[in-house]
């Protein structure tokens, strides 16, 4: 504070980098914890924190470095991940379906973080993000025509909250809950099969490294200095 005015210095510090995986970390803590409680060992304990944490992710991922927004995502996903490991336990369901499970969400936090990095834009990073996770609700009304459910084919392969639920089909198929069965044309109007994981982390690692590859492209453009030619002169005559 100014010792004049009182005022809020302006040369305020922003959050180091250790304190802003702490706050990472603390958050996926309380996403997994609330998730758990609400829905046990079930499908939600996993559809949960990928609906959650791009929500978490985008506001700590504006204005670090690339390696620091995979450090904050990795740190994020750290609590769920165990959590996912212990509820595969309590299920009985094959730990061999863990991996891959991680990976989807780490692939998609980590691109969610470096969408509001490369575009300093919060609201735009989650809107993609959820947009691309929710369309099974908002878009299957469109698609079930004979030319969207080929488009169906394409989107559900890359779809990673389809691509767990095809890694953990004896907790239930989403679509047919009974909430979500009166929220989508998918399995209903529209034909569609679970894909499995592989195309899935392939894509959002991909976009992942694509868009960090890009905004540290624009980041370096950015930072260089402007040094414009100084004007030639005319040399007075004698």
């Amino acid at each position: 504070m100014s010792p004049n005015t009182g005022a809020i210095s302006s040369d305020a510090q922003p959050l180091s980098g250790m304190g802003q995986g702490a706050i990472a970390l603390g958050l996926g803590i309380i996403v997994v914890t609330a998730c758990w409680l609400s829905t046990g060992a079930s499908l939600g304990l996993f559809f949960g924190p990928m609906l959650l944490l791009p929500l978490a992710v985008a506001p700590l991922c504006v204005g670090v470095k690339p390696v620091q927004a995979v450090v904050i995502s990795a740190l994020l996903t750290l609590p769920v991940a165990l959590a996912w490991l212990v509820g595969l336990q309590e299920t009985g369901i094959s730990l061999q379906a863990w991996p891959a499970c991680v990976l989807l969400l780490i692939s998609l936090v980590v691109a969610t973080g470096l969408i509001a990095r490369a575009t300093r834009s919060v609201f735009l990073a989650t809107t993609l993000t959820l947009a691309w996770l929710t369309w099974p609700v908002w878009l299957s009304p469109a698609l079930s025509n004979g030319r969207g459910e080929r488009a169906v084919g394409w989107l559900t392969s890359a779809h990673p909250l389809l691509a767990i639920n095809g890694l953990l089909q004896p907790l239930g198929i989403w679509s047919q809950q009974s909430i979500a069965y009166r929220l989508t044309s998918l399995g209903q109007d529209v034909e569609y099969a679970l894909p499995g994981a592989k195309w899935a982390i392939v894509v959002h690692l991909l976009l992942a490294a694509g868009i960090g590859l890009i905004g540290s492209v624009f980041a370096v453009n950015g930072a260089r200095p402007y040094n414009p030619s100084p004007p030639n002169v005319a040399k007075k005559s004698a």
